[in-house]
């Protein structure tokens, strides 16, 4: 009879179960699963290629200045509207400006060197401009205007007799002349009214562009006076 069986196989040839790749994953994945933890990826700056990240990458209005050094920033060359800027629409302090408060060239301007390319010197200053009347020239005589620098005061003539005059006196050494006739230091030049109408032109002759235009309206009895001053 023959013997009872003997597997001769060594235990180096007898086969082993082995898992398939796909059923490791299955089962790693049911792990996390039923593990419940999340796995965050980190990255730092070292793994980053230097200049790889662009715009796209990035989530609109994530980043504050926190993450912004501002100072780092380059300056607007042109804007709309701006505190300062070298040429803006609008701004509070510009070189050029269509509106600008402080501004050396600008269409509309609260302080300009100059306004419509016409320089600041060119105008007339308000202090310049002086009003009087109406004023009447029966009664006693009364000082309408006084221009201590230039040493002349113009007064009424207090006539009654008279329609409308005015005089013109020299209180200083200065060469004035009125209405073509020199008026000498302490020697009064009256100046009659014509239909109504007063003008007279006082300038000082050693000192070009030095004058006052005086301007009246007669009224029975009253004048009414505008006087401008050149300088």
């Amino acid at each position: 009879m023959p013997g009872p069986r003997t597997d001769e196989r060594t235990p180096l040839s007898r086969s082993r179960w082995r898992p398939r790749h796909g059923t490791v994953v299955a089962y790693l994945a049911l792990f996390l699963a039923l593990g419940g933890t999340s796995y965050a990826l980190t990255v730092t700056s070292r793994q980053i290629k230097n200049r790889s990240v662009r715009a796209i990458d990035v989530a609109r209005n994530t980043l504050s200045g926190v993450e912004v050094n501002e100072s780092r920033l380059s300056k607007v060359r042109t804007a709309r509207r701006a505190d300062t800027a070298g040429g803006a629409d609008r701004a509070a302090t510009a070189g050029t400006a269509t509106r600008a408060l402080s501004a050396g060239t600008a269409d509309r301007a609260t302080n300009a060197d100059t306004l419509a390319g016409t320089a600041a010197s060119d105008f007339v200053r308000s202090s310049r401009i002086a009003s009087a009347g109406p004023v009447a020239t029966t009664t006693a005589s009364a000082t309408l205007f006084t221009f201590p620098d230039l040493g002349l005061e113009v007064r009424t003539d207090a006539d009654a007799t008279a329609e409308g005059e005015l005089t013109f006196v020299n209180t200083s050494t200065r060469e004035l002349r009125v209405a073509n006739t020199t008026l000498a230091s302490g020697t009064p030049v009256v100046v009659p009214s014509v239909a109504g109408e007063i003008d007279a032109f006082v300038h000082e002759r050693t000192t070009p562009g030095t004058a006052v235009l005086v301007r009246c309206g007669y009224d029975t009895p009253n004048l009414t006076c505008l006087a401008v001053r050149s300088r």
